[in-house]
């Protein structure tokens, strides 16, 4: 039989969490993901770096993407029947709990908090634009 205690108790649930916050990230819309909000936005990123004067679009689309991270996680805590608060509490308490915390959840909580960051944000949109198709002209 296998094991999953990997996956209980609330290091468990920000495991999933983050988990189900990835695979959302990389999902096609039809999916309830977020692979077309990059491939449509990230040419407002391209050819710009860490150094460069931040544009007024990129916090537009960032509040767009911290919208779309907020309602995955919402339809998380649904599917898990949390409540409304619940995993932004695990999360808090987790982060303050550094001492006593496996290394698993402690990495589940630094990348569900990297998930919502704006210089994260636009250094991936900027590797997107690095990888987005060229256009090809006839």
């Amino acid at each position: 039989k296998r094991d999953t205690s990997y996956w209980d108790g609330p290091e468990g649930t920000l495991k999933r969490a983050t988990a189900f916050l990835y695979r959302r990230i990389i999902a096609p819309r039809e999916e309830g993901g977020m692979r077309e909000f990059f491939e449509d936005n990230c040419a407002a990123f391209k050819g710009t770096t860490d150094k460069d004067e931040h544009q007024l679009t990129f916090m537009t689309l960032y509040k767009e993407y911290e919208k779309l991270v907020e309602d995955a996680l919402k339809d998380f805590g649904q599917a898990e029947g949390m409540e409304a608060d619940e995993l932004g509490e695990m999360i808090q308490t987790a982060m303050r709990q550094d001492e006593g915390s496996s290394v698993a959840a402690t990495k589940s909580v630094t990348m569900l908090v990297a998930a919502a960051d704006y210089k994260k944000f636009c250094r991936m949109m900027r590797q997107k634009s690095k990888e987005a198709p060229r256009e090809v002209y006839f």
